[in-house]
């Protein structure tokens, strides 16, 4: 079964994936990382997308993307 996911959280989705692909990828992930305040290096963007695309597709989907985002409110 799915998770659930957050309407909030599948929002952002739909937004920072500007070409409505179902996938967030590099070239996108930039930009959002940008918009949310975060100054994210090549490589430190790179890293993001490599912890958290779990099927290695190069994208994050919504559910990793959903993890993502997840991520950073779980941490104490």
């Amino acid at each position: 079964m799915a998770p659930q996911i957050d309407a909030d959280i599948r929002r952002a989705f739909a937004y920072f994936d500007k070409d409505a692909s179902g996938g967030i990828d590099y070239s996108e992930l930039r930009p959002a990382l940008a918009q949310l305040g975060l100054d994210a290096t090549t490589t430190e963007a790179a890293a993001l997308l490599s912890k958290y695309d779990a099927d290695a597709s190069g994208r994050l989907e919504l559910t990793e993307f959903a993890r993502s985002v997840a991520a950073p409110r779980a941490a104490p």
